[in-house]
């Protein structure tokens, strides 16, 4: 089973994911990407781009990534620093709730999050800091 990520190429891919949805939010939603204790950053500077991720005051994986390839599926680039180690205690188990947080405010920016959304992620993120069980995210309702 991979729900530990063990395979950084795959990290890689959701985590530039993560930070591309982040960079896209208004201001006042891109904190709650990181409720959970992974802090992701994306800065994309021509061609490449720099990824930092890890805690909120240091970074435990920091690469540097071609842009070239518009599909996210084949990540290339070269990782200038990471601290395995720490990365799979401390942040491993983090990236897949976090990039659905990322999802479920990304599928509802253009409208905002609603209150009773609003009430969804907020329960969900307290009973995962509380229990380490991740629930899940409502998904988007078609009225």
């Amino acid at each position: 089973m991979k729900d530990r990520l063990d395979d950084i190429e795959e990290q890689l891919k959701i985590l530039l994911q993560i930070g591309i949805l982040k960079n896209s939010f208004p201001f006042r939603l891109r904190g709650w990407v990181s409720e959970l204790g992974l802090c992701v950053q994306f800065r994309p500077t021509g061609d490449w781009g720099v990824l930092k991720a890890g805690g909120k005051f240091r970074s435990y994986l920091h690469a540097e990534l071609s842009l070239l390839d518009e599909s996210i599926a084949h990540v290339t680039g070269q990782i200038r620093q990471f601290d395995r180690k720490t990365w799979a205690r401390r942040f491993a188990h983090l990236v897949r709730p976090t990039y659905e947080i990322a999802r479920f405010l990304d599928d509802r920016s253009e409208e905002g999050v609603s209150e009773q959304d609003g009430a969804a992620l907020i329960r969900t993120i307290r009973h995962f800091k509380a229990t380490g069980e991740w629930l899940g995210l409502p998904k988007k309702s078609s009225v």
